[in-house]
């Protein structure tokens, strides 16, 4: 019988040494590996992230510069003038600029036309506007002569006509003959307009509908250019105003506006990738 002691004990010492576990080193060799691939792991995911909020942030950044160019745009398609600078209290400034802001007269009424003679030294006007009737604080535009008046006062004169008297916050200052030959063909064209204005306030670039109200719209948050708005030096022979509006990371919004007696161009540009609309 002790003859077959020695091959189960071989047996069983192999089983032994087969089934037993992994080493200090090998543990920790494998602990290594598994960290080292973890940390590679993490390092790939945060930086796919950083990637994805970056480029987020960018076309959030775009987006916003885009809202902002087609709300001054259409703005600027309604205009009946040349804008005018201001700065950030909403007040008329000289030169160039550049400025916290520009006005502009956005027309709410018209084209109409005048109906009687006018006089250099008198506020009132007469138009035909048919069932329109203008507001106190608005524009009365006369673009042939220049004029830009506002109204103080608003009195029907014809119903049937349409023909309305408007008074004028201060003389005209300009005779206008239309009622008898040789100047009864002549047709003056007139609008009604409300001053908008543009201006930047703190980080906000804010439009006020009309000069006369507090109430306002946020055009775009965030705004890192205190001063955006500037003219040419040329401003007589191009009407042009210039804009230059930057958000947040650089989303840099350039606008040209032309003016001109058959409507508005304007061309964008932007920043890095982006490229904003053409618009006309």
């Amino acid at each position: 019988m002790k003859t077959y002691d020695r091959p189960f004990y071989f047996i069983s010492q192999k089983q032994k040494r087969s089934e037993r576990g992994l080493s200090l080193v090998e543990l920790l060799v494998a602990l290594g590996i598994f960290t080292l691939a973890g940390l590679v792991i993490y390092h790939v995911l945060t930086i796919s992230l950083h990637l994805q909020s970056k480029n987020l942030s960018v076309n959030l950044n775009v987006h916003r510069g885009k809202t902002a160019y087609q709300t001054i745009a259409a703005s600027l398609r309604e205009a009946v003038s040349v804008p005018r600078l201001i700065n950030e209290r909403r007040e008329n400034i000289t030169g160039n600029g550049p400025a916290a802001g520009f006005s502009m007269h956005r027309r709410v009424g018209g084209p109409f036309l005048l109906s009687d003679d006018t006089s250099a030294t008198s506020p009132n006007v007469r138009i035909s506007s048919g069932a329109y009737t203008p507001e106190v604080g608005d524009w009365l535009i006369i673009p042939a002569y220049g004029i830009e008046k506002r109204i103080s006062g608003v009195t029907l004169v014809s119903s049937s006509s349409g023909v309305r008297q408007l008074q004028l916050t201060s003389n005209l200052g300009e005779t206008i003959q239309i009622a008898n030959p040789p100047y009864s063909d002549l047709k003056v064209v007139v609008y009604i307009t409300r001053l908008g204005q543009y201006v930047v306030e703190g980080d906000r670039l804010l439009f006020y509908p009309r000069d006369l109200d507090s109430f306002f719209n946020v055009v775009v948050r965030n705004v890192t250019t205190p001063t955006p708005f500037s003219l040419p030096t040329s401003l007589a022979a191009t009407r042009q105003i210039l804009i230059s509006l930057s958000c947040e990371e650089g989303a840099l919004a350039s606008l040209d506006g032309l003016f001109r007696r058959d409507g508005l161009i304007l061309s964008t540009r932007a920043a890095g990738r982006s490229q904003l609309t053409r618009g006309r």
